[in-house]
């Protein structure tokens, strides 16, 4: 485990080989959390079939930030993002 230091607070990550991942694929749960959208909200649509497509490396999934930009776009033409059925 390597140490971070972030602010006052010391932030412990595991040492993960990152060699496997695309430049241009991020970690799912650090796009979500960029937007402040809550996880919950985010399972739902994407339970529902309708989230950004996203592929698996060990036991973490990814996005292709292309993908991510697309869903974005197509969220704000149709005016938003709800969980419930359209």
């Amino acid at each position: 485990m390597s140490t971070i230091p972030k602010g006052s607070a010391q932030v412990s990550q595991p040492d993960e080989p990152t060699k496997n991942i695309p430049a241009h694929a991020v970690y799912e749960l650090d796009l979500v959390a960029s937007l402040g959208l809550p996880l919950s909200t985010y399972r739902n649509v994407t339970a529902g079939g309708r989230g950004p497509r996203s592929f698996k490396l060990g036991r973490r999934n990814y996005i292709l930030v292309s993908d991510w930009i697309a869903w974005l776009e197509q969220i704000a033409e149709n005016g938003g993002l709800t969980c419930g059925r359209k």
